[in-house]
């Protein structure tokens, strides 16, 4: 049946497809093009030349179409017109002075009269003439003028430009902001206003006298004063509408700037009625220039058009809402701060000998019982003994150790040699050492250890030695008799490294209790696991002996082991644990990994005890204010006195560390917070950081990368949830910041510092702060 009904759906499909064609409804219905015409009035421009381009950055910010797709010249009227333009889509138009034709404007303004120029003639334009225009034709036929309004509209936008193409929204957006901050009507379509000759006392008139038309009057006035405008008086008219366009109300002195401009205009229209009724008497413009006057003109607030839905804005919104909201909560007087704080607080109480003293000298008695109970089992572990071997005792596999009340272990040991690598006994009855060597498993069946105030147990875990070995290397040093009472005296120094392709702990169901100062119980719970690859302990060990043959043989004998360094090429060390104190519970997580790419070596005896050494003697050139120490993974000792290695580029630490606390925070109002932060070091000079704050179970990405050899460099960092990203930078000013905010590759908004507020512009022509 099913093969029946696919074969009948791909004969019908083709049946559909073949030979006898196909209906109308198969094909698609190509969109209709647009119309645009319109007039050019700065006053009216005669002979230039009209480009449409797209809307795009490169376009919008150099003025100029780079490669136009229509191009026209203006009529005596000043009138020009397009067809076949793609709709709904951002175009530019650009007038300029025409390469080939005699470019004039209409003298109607004050300044333009000059020389033989009079009121009402022409005069040609300068080379660097330019007037712009951004339009999104949304129907099949355009009115669309070209004033310095509109001009001005263009700029703003520009200005504003999010992304590399102007959006329609946009567009709409500006052309109302900009109307109504001049008190025109916020349905006010500037580009089908000011395209009246206001040289022409008949075209002014019938102007005035349609309803619909008069208020091109006061367009084109107010494109008169604001071509009276320098760059720096237009730049401070677009950060008194930024402030309309951000939903904030205007200062005194800002209305006083609008009143400003109002007032040119009205001044130009006294002008125009002045040269008009030289023509024609009766013309009366008063009520043009009572308008521009009015007291109320320029508004407390203004309607913002709403704005069409638009699912990456939307986006990129939630994100800003994300950063606001967890930057507002992080704040001195914020729940998260708070929380975190507070419960940073509590746990002033626990003494910090606990995880300083008593917590890692609980952890050396481990690992030295372990290490004793690896040395009966192989007893070729030389240095390694450890301070129990002597107490440890074993039966069918089972290695048990007990010391009073600090210490208690038992372990499942077990060998597995190489095949061919066990050691054979040779005829002296020496054992003879094999290339190949045995990996040691230990599996931790019981543990308790106390260290002071410090009880850790384990439910279980296990310890790896893999492919130990050993070398050693005797350096004889036999006294000579001193008298005759002593046959025989000698001394050696015996130098040994003990190498292992992996050492590994891991401790499963860890509980660590302690008691704060005020005797309330600490608990720490979780899996710790470390290992390090390619690990070497090496180190000298001294051997004493005399023999005297009037009282014996052997009058005594001593071993030291005189010093001793760890190293590994990587080494790791992880805590998954929580933290029960106070009834607050917090997951409390640590991950280190390390390795150095050149000598392929971390040590790490040495560098403890370096580090000590130098904070308690403060000699440290590389050690930062917080107490970090920078640039080694090396370090020597001369005489008592240690230092750490300065990094080369070739030589160099590398490796991350991770943390993470997760807890519950605003009591009043329980809330769950966990923030993590991950530093890791790739190369030599530099640092990337990554980290994560969850708070109104949302999660907030954050990521960087430092230069730690640049002086003055930029940092930038990413702000990311699962929608959107914010790609955030430094300005030059102090606090200033600049950025952009992406839904997968696309810029939907900008982020820009006005006024020391980090402004965020979204594409559609929306405003908002980002804090």
């Amino acid at each position: 049946m099913k093969k029946t009904l696919v074969a009948t759906a791909i004969l019908s499909s083709l049946a559909l497809a073949g030979c006898g064609g196909s209906s109308s409804s198969d094909k698609e219905t190509p969109e209709a093009k647009a119309s645009v015409s319109g007039v050019v009035n700065k006053g009216l421009v005669k002979d230039g030349l009209v480009e449409v381009c797209p809307a795009t950055a490169a376009n919008v910010q150099n003025k100029a179409c780079d490669t136009p797709l229509v191009s026209t010249t203006t009529g005596e009227d000043g009138g020009y017109s397009f067809t076949d333009l793609p709709p709904k889509q951002a175009l530019l138009f650009v007038l300029k002075k025409h390469p080939e034709k005699n470019t004039q404007m209409k003298c109607d303004y004050q300044a333009c009269i000059q020389g033989d120029t009079k009121f009402g003639e022409f005069f040609p334009v300068d080379n660097n003439f330019k007037l712009i225009s951004i339009l999104a034709p949304d129907a099949e036929n355009i009115t669309a003028h070209m004033t310095k309004l509109t001009d001005v509209v263009a700029q703003y936008t520009a200005r504003n430009m999010v992304g590399d193409q102007v959006s329609p929204e946009a567009i709409t957006r500006n052309r109302s902001v900009i109307a109504q901050t001049l008190g025109l009507p916020a349905s006010a379509n500037i580009e089908q206003l000011g395209a009246v000759d206001l040289t022409n006392p008949a075209a002014v008139t019938a102007a005035l006298a349609d309803e619909n038309n008069a208020a091109s009057i006061e367009v084109a006035a107010l494109s008169l004063a604001l071509f009276e405008k320098n760059e720096g008086a237009i730049q401070s008219f677009f950060a008194i509408t930024d402030k309309f366009n951000n939903g904030a109300g205007l200062t005194d002195d800002d209305k006083t700037v609008i009143t400003g401009t109002l007032g040119n205009s009205s001044g130009a229209v006294t002008f125009l009625e002045t040269e008009l009724k030289k023509v024609e008497p009766s013309v009366s413009l008063s009520d043009v220039s009572n308008s521009l006057n009015k007291e109320d003109r320029v508004p407390d607030k203004i309607e913002l058009p709403k704005p069409t839905p638009n699912n990456d804005i939307t986006k990129a919104q939630d994100l800003v809402k994300q950063v606001r909201t967890v930057y507002n909560a992080a704040g001195e007087e914020g729940d998260l701060r708070l929380g975190l704080t507070q419960w940073g607080d509590s746990l002033q109480a626990i003494p910090s000998e606990l995880f300083e003293d008593d917590m890692a000298q609980a952890f050396e008695a481990l690992q030295s019982g372990l290490m004793s109970i690896a040395h009966q089992v192989d007893d070729r572990l030389k240095g390694e003994a450890g301070e129990y071997d002597e107490a440890i005792s074993a039966a069918d596999g089972v290695y048990t150790l007990k010391i009073d009340d600090t210490l208690d272990l038992a372990v499942v040991a077990s060998v597995n040699w190489p095949e061919g690598g066990e050691p054979t006994v040779s005829e002296d009855g020496w054992q003879r050492e094999q290339d190949h060597a045995p990996k040691i498993e230990l599996t931790i069946t019981r543990l308790s250890v106390t260290s002071g105030e410090v009880t850790l147990t384990a439910e279980s875990g296990l310890a790896q030695v893999i492919e130990f070995k050993s070398q050693e290397a005797r350096l004889e040093n036999n006294k000579p008799w001193d008298d005759e009472a002593q046959e025989y005296a000698y001394s050696y120094e015996e130098e040994y490294a003990l190498t292992a392709d992996k050492l590994a702990l891991k401790l499963e169901g860890v509980t660590l209790t302690a008691k704060d100062q005020n005797k309330k119980t600490i608990e720490l719970s979780g899996t710790i696991t470390f290992s390090a690859d390619k690990a070497k302990v090496a180190g000298v060990e001294l051997n004493n002996n005399q023999s005297n043959w009037k009282d014996g043989p052997n009058e005594g004998s001593h071993t030291k082991f005189e010093s001793q360094t760890i190293a590994a090429e990587k080494l790791n060390l992880t805590f998954n644990t929580e933290l029960n104190y106070l009834e607050q519970l917090a997951k409390l997580n640590l991950a280190i990994n390390l390795d150095n790419p050149a000598n392929k070596v971390v040590y790490l005896s040495c560098m403890r005890d370096a580090a000590s050494w130098i904070d308690e003697h403060h000699t440290s050139s590389n050690q930062n204010e917080d107490g970090l120490y920078l640039g080694s993974s090396k370090c020597s000792k001369d005489g008592e006195n240690w230092s750490l290695d300065e990094e080369t580029a070739t030589d160099f630490l590398r490796g991350s560390v991770t943390a993470s606390l997760e807890t519950e925070v605003n009591p009043a109002k329980p809330q769950l917070a966990k923030v993590s932060l991950q530093a890791a070091r790739p190369a030599f000079d530099l640092l990337n950081v990554n980290g994560a704050v969850v708070y109104n179970d949302q999660t907030l990405n954050l990521k960087t990368q430092i230069n730690t050899l640049a002086e003055d460099q930029t940092l930038t960092v990413e702000l990311a949830n699962a929608q959107a990203t914010a790609v955030l930078r430094e300005g030059d000013k102090k606090g200033e910041i600049l950025g952009e905010i992406k839904v997968g590759n696309k810029t939907v908004a900008t982020i820009e510092y006005v006024k020391n507020t980090s402004i965020v512009r979204y594409s559609n022509g929306e405003f908002e702060s980002l804090f």
